[in-house]
């Protein structure tokens, strides 16, 4: 049985990637660069782990519990250090050591000193001389008085960028009616966790409904020139858009974390609107999300993979830049972020986002096809992936896990459809991994890892048939 070949959880050569990064800023127009410090900021410590930073969720009966993998999914709001050391900044006009900071989490956590110094090794002393210093430096006499006046600030804020969603939905909704004008519906939810779900609808309100879970570089489907293909064919497709997509909110946690949580609120729109049984499809990375979503919702009639990402053995499959850029992701959003802001930069420029892409299919005939054929869908895919640059860096973050394990082992209703030139999916070594026989395969000569996305009939025959 083949294995998964993870990338190297090595360290970042920083030398290296300013070289990279230098690189990347010589192919821009001059006015389009980063001054030199901007570059040196990206690569500090900070960025690159060790000032990795977990933040606090707030759950629905107002209690606050420190961010770990397995409860974001619960919360229905998440405060980081950043903002959490801000707001004591701005209150109280003076700054918490990382240590102060830290205990002050945990304080807000309802966690005792004695348990907080059990749990991290620190003597009691040392952790009942940082809360004194917390009192000193916000005025107060009282620590419960320190607690409730954060507790209420932490939650104002989550509150009020709660609030703020709905100038997330303005970019997702102008996108819609710019890509597919009468024929195209944005869904502005409020689901039951209290969050907040953008689904774009496209095609005739009372056709036969198939949600959709899209790709990285496309979150559209179908593309504009398509919309009368799913006309004649009488289907409406419902697309909710993945956290950090065209401005929608990012949850808490981690690349799978928070496919979890937007699993969880889409399930809950499927039962809310009677979609419990409509067949799911995903593109490419977008596996992630229709796995996740079928433990929550195992009810759909049918659940197609198109092309899923399965970078097995990355130094084979993708360009050396591609697979520093997949390992910048799983170590820091933050960093991985602002590097997606400068190759937006430079994917504004057309023939060298043509370039870069060229190198990633270079072995695959049918997406080179595409990508030279489809001059609208390129400035459309540039034009999204300036506001989407969160969910741009948590689908990179995924694309070093593995989502074979999340086949649900009695499943009965999944197919996976392969690309034969997909550079992205390794077919051979994931099928020799699925252990579920009931999972139904297909591999399709002349279709590489986007090709989907352009064959709507294809698409839709594969979902709706038998």
């Amino acid at each position: 049985m083949n294995s998964f070949e993870t990338f190297e959880p090595v360290r970042f050569d920083r030398s290296l990637t300013r070289e990279t990064l230098d690189s990347l800023m010589t192919m821009l127009p001059a006015e389009s660069r980063l001054s030199p410090e901007i570059l040196s900021s990206w690569l500090t410590e900070d960025l690159y782990g060790a000032g990795a930073t977990g933040g606090l969720l707030l759950d629905s009966e107002g209690r606050f519990m420190e961010s770990s993998p397995g409860v974001e999914a619960h919360a229905i709001g998440f405060i980081s250090d950043e903002q959490l050391m801000q707001i004591f900044q701005q209150r109280f006009a003076n700054t918490p050591t990382r240590a102060e900071m830290s205990l002050l989490k945990s304080l807000l956590a309802n966690r005792t000193l004695r348990e907080i110094s059990a749990e991290t090794g620190a003597t009691y002393e040392t952790r009942r001389t940082q809360a004194k210093a917390l009192l000193t430096k916000s005025g107060l006499s009282r620590q419960s008085e320190l607690l409730t006046i954060m507790s209420a600030l932490a939650a104002t804020n989550i509150s009020a960028r709660r609030k703020d969603t709905a100038d997330a939905g303005r970019i997702a909704d102008e996108t819609t009616g710019r890509l597919f004008g009468d024929a195209g519906r944005l869904h502005n939810l409020t689901m039951s966790s209290g969050r907040k779900l953008f689904v774009m609808d496209v095609g005739p309100s009372g056709g036969r409904p198939i949600i959709v879970m899209h790709s990285t570089f496309l979150p559209f489907y179908p593309m504009p020139d398509q919309v009368e293909s799913f006309d004649r064919l009488n289907v409406r497709i419902l697309m909710p858009l993945k956290p950090g997509y065209l401005g929608t909110p990012v949850h808490a946690g981690d690349g799978l974390d928070n496919m979890e949580t937007f699993a969880r609120d889409v399930a809950d729109f499927a039962k809310t609107f009677n979609l419990s049984e409509a067949p799911v499809i995903s593109h490419t990375i977008g596996v992630f999300a229709a796995l996740k979503l079928m433990a929550h919702s195992p009810r759909h009639s049918k659940v197609v993979l198109f092309s899923p990402t399965y970078i097995s053995k990355p130094h084979e499959q993708v360009p050396g830049f591609m697979s520093e850029a997949i390992r910048l992701a799983g170590k820091s959003s933050k960093a991985m972020i602002g590097a997606l802001g400068l190759l937006v930069r430079m994917m504004s420029l057309v023939d060298a986002f043509r370039g870069s892409f060229r190198k990633i299919y270079a072995g695959s005939p049918p997406d080179l096809a595409i990508l030279n054929s489809q001059d609208r869908v390129v400035r459309e895919v540039i034009r999204t992936a300036t506001q989407s640059l969160p969910g741009l860096a948590n689908d990179h973050a995924l694309m070093q896990a593995d989502w074979i394990p999340l086949i649900p082992d009695d499943a009965v209703n999944i197919k996976i459809v392969f690309g034969a030139h997909d550079p992205h999916c390794d077919y051979r070594s994931a099928l020799s991994r699925i252990e579920n026989a009931f999972v139904r395969y297909e591999v399709v000569e002349d279709f590489g890892q986007i090709s989907a996305i352009f064959e709507p009939e294809f698409t839709t025959l594969q979902t709706l048939s038998r």
